[in-house]
């Protein structure tokens, strides 16, 4: 008998992943507990084996597509064995919805010939939706293929995203300012005077969408308020890794019981929703087969299923309001309302997920910066340009060789001390923070360090920074000193180990060989995760970070 292969749940808050590649090809023979597929999450890259052996009858989705959890991917069988039943839909209803994505894919065949959809592009392992902020042409003009087409904002950067072909610009989906789920059309470019069906690609098999409610093979069980429900251990778990409430499935078993037939079925066959909307719609106990979408090609937003706990008569305004309302903060007599959305969003979630997965404490070391001033001040006459930071970052790099245990990242399982450097220097921008790397400043110069941190920095403000500068850093400098801060504590940039805070260099009294005496002092604050780095350790690369600072041209 056929099996289904499902998208399966590697984590609590996973909810996709990416197949990045099948180890078998159709027709191919496979072993049970013998890798199937890779996949990769935002997490991590792992192989998925085989839970039965047959024959690879059919690989639903393929290699880069980006797929929800326990949605059907592949079916492995008997040799020759027929599973028209599946594709069809003639027989129970769970193996008819594994063929539901061969559909969707097939459905921009119905497009016109020449006509390329653009979606909106994943622009890194977390993002799931992007913000459009500015379409470069607008319908009826000529993009070329390789040239930007439209501006778009993530949880970490602004960037421009290129035509994927040449052509009229037929149709624009998705407005400016308009929040997108990733993978989502969002226009078509074509040959000039194609027309494009009312609703795109998704026009053409309407009717066909209905033909998997005809499937059940038994009647549903429609559970009036208040009756108990009952349900079966594997489809309660199904229910949970969804995110679904089950009050919400009709059951088919006995007296009423949801059994993991029904909850499959339900899940293929309602209506297509961003994560958000499922989770406040499970919440609250609404069905979203009553809620109309107006997202890209009817989506359920998040919007959508707010208007549908609000008064019906407020529902439609608000629905046609909702892709206009990141466009500018709501100004009152008495307050500013600013939505939290990309990269506020970000900083939002990433500082609260910081603090509360980690066990951050801190240490306090002031240094005498004389010794670094005259290097300073040395290279400047002799024409080479440099900053405090650029001489921080060259004795960062020193000490962490020296002390890899903070130059770390753990995954709960396991401890790695990298021993390689890459550097994350904080920049202020506007309405946020970015942390662009110096990747492998462990084989740099002074002076090689000062030119790449010079251009990062130039990057970061023109916003042009891409996926590989701010990701794979193993250690972070964030310095406050241009504003006057003499010393603060900062929080860890996930998934690092530490990160180090430096304050303003300010002019401070010391006793040195038992007279006071003026010095330029600057006090290193270190943030660690004390789960993973010990008090001492941590003591310890702070002091030697001190020595390299009073004594820079042991650096050199």
């Amino acid at each position: 008998m056929a099996h289904i292969v499902i998208m399966p749940k590697q984590g609590l808050q996973m909810t996709e992943g990416t197949i990045i590649k099948w180890y078998y090809a159709e027709g191919d023979t496979v072993k049970a507990g013998t890798p199937l597929f890779s996949m990769e999450t935002d997490k991590l890259t792992i192989d998925i084996d085989a839970d039965e052996s047959g024959t690879l009858l059919k690989i639903v989705r393929k290699e880069g597509e980006i797929v929800p959890i326990t949605e059907p991917i592949a079916v492995i069988g008997e040799k020759g064995e027929d599973i028209s039943a599946i594709a069809g839909g003639n027989a129970a209803p769970a193996p008819a919805k594994a063929e539901e994505p061969a559909a969707a894919e097939a459905a921009p065949a119905a497009l016109p010939e020449g006509v390329t959809p653009v979606i909106m592009p994943k622009q890194g392992l977390q993002m799931t939706e992007g913000t459009i902020i500015k379409w470069y042409h607008k319908e009826g003009e000529t993009a070329e293929e390789g040239k930007p087409l439209f501006s778009m904002e993530t949880d970490k950067l602004t960037i421009d995203i290129d035509a994927p072909a040449s052509g009229t610009v037929l149709k624009i989906l998705a407005g400016e300012g308009s929040i997108v789920p990733i993978t989502e059309t969002i226009a078509y470019i074509g040959k000039a005077g194609t027309v494009i069906p009312e609703g795109g690609a998704k026009a053409a098999p309407a009717s066909e969408e209905k033909a998997p409610a005809e499937t059940v093979s038994s009647p549903a069980f429609t559970r009036k308020p208040g009756q108990r429900l009952f349900i079966s251990p594997r489809a309660k778990m199904k229910t949970k890794d969804a995110g679904v409430d089950p009050a919400l499935i009709p059951g088919s078993g006995p007296d009423g019981m949801v059994i993991e037939r029904d909850v499959l079925s339900y899940l293929t066959s309602r209506p297509k929703a961003s994560p958000v909307a499922s989770v406040i719609a499970a919440q609250n106990g609404v069905d979203l087969n009553a809620v109309k979408g107006t997202g890209v090609n009817g989506k359920i937003m998040k919007e959508d299923v707010l208007n549908a706990l609000k008064p019906a008569e407020a529902a439609p305004a608000k629905a046609e309001a909702a892709p206009a309302a990141p466009a500018a903060p709501a100004v009152s007599e008495d307050e500013t309302v600013i939505p939290i959305r990309g990269m506020r969003k970000a900083i939002f979630n990433n500082m609260m997920n910081s603090l509360h997965g980690m066990a951050q404490a801190n240490h306090r070391m002031k240094v005498d910066m004389t010794e670094c001033k005259r290097l300073r001040e040395a290279l400047k006459a002799a024409g080479q340009k440099v900053s405090f930071n650029d001489i921080l970052i060259l004795a960062v790099t020193k000490a962490l060789l020296k002390h890899p245990c903070v130059n770390a990242s753990t995954d709960g399982t396991n401890i790695y001390e990298k021993h390689y450097t890459n550097i994350g220097l904080a920049v202020a921008v506007e309405n946020g923070l970015m942390v662009p790397n110096i990747k492998h400043t462990e084989k740099m110069t002074l002076s090689e360090i000062a030119a790449a941190t010079a251009e990062q920095v130039k990057k970061t403000r023109d916003g042009k920074l891409t996926m590989e500068d701010y990701t794979g850093g193993t250690f972070t400098v964030t310095n406050l000193g241009m504003f006057d801060v003499d010393e603060f504590t900062p929080v860890i940039n996930a998934p690092e180990a530490a990160i180090l805070g430096v304050g303003k260099i300010g002019d401070t009294p010391v006793a040195l060989d038992g007279q006071v005496v003026i010095r330029p002092i600057m006090t290193l604050s270190l943030t660690y995760d004390h789960r993973i780095i010990n008090g001492a350790p941590a003591a310890e690369f702070l002091q030697d970070l001190k020595k390299l600072l009073e004594q820079p041209y042991l650096m050199l």
